[in-house]
């Protein structure tokens, strides 16, 4: 049961910056704004590349926004002494400079944004 524990730790700025992106995403302004990041391009069978929810829009905001939420998690388990329970910090240091990285909110968009049009 820790283990599960863990992961939902580990992964909660993940989950809560795609939530916040989805719902940025829904404002009709910004909306306007989103270019598909296949350029619209179709397979044979007529369906979108990467579907029909994913923008160049949507990809810049959710690395920010994975940054921003891993940054004040980091900040957070670091306050109330649970550290050791993010998967994350077993192997890496609590550190602002680590937790704003680019490319762990880029790994983090591609694990769980990318791969929806290949399950759904």
């Amino acid at each position: 049961m820790q283990w599960i524990l863990s992961l939902y730790i580990t992964m909660f700025p993940v989950i809560l910056a795609g939530v916040f992106n989805m719902l940025l995403l829904k404002n009709s302004f910004l909306k306007s704004r989103c270019k598909p990041i296949d350029g619209g391009k179709n397979w044979i069978d007529g369906k979108r590349i990467f579907g029909d929810s994913k923008s160049i829009l949507g990809f810049w905001l959710m690395t920010l926004l994975g940054g921003f939420t891993e940054l004040f998690w980091g900040l957070l388990l670091q306050g109330i002494g649970e550290t050791k329970r993010s998967l994350l910090y077993l192997y890496f240091e609590n550190a602002p400079g680590f937790n704003f990285s680019d490319w762990h909110a880029f790994s983090a968009f591609c694990i769980c944004s990318l791969n929806f049009p290949i399950v759904s």
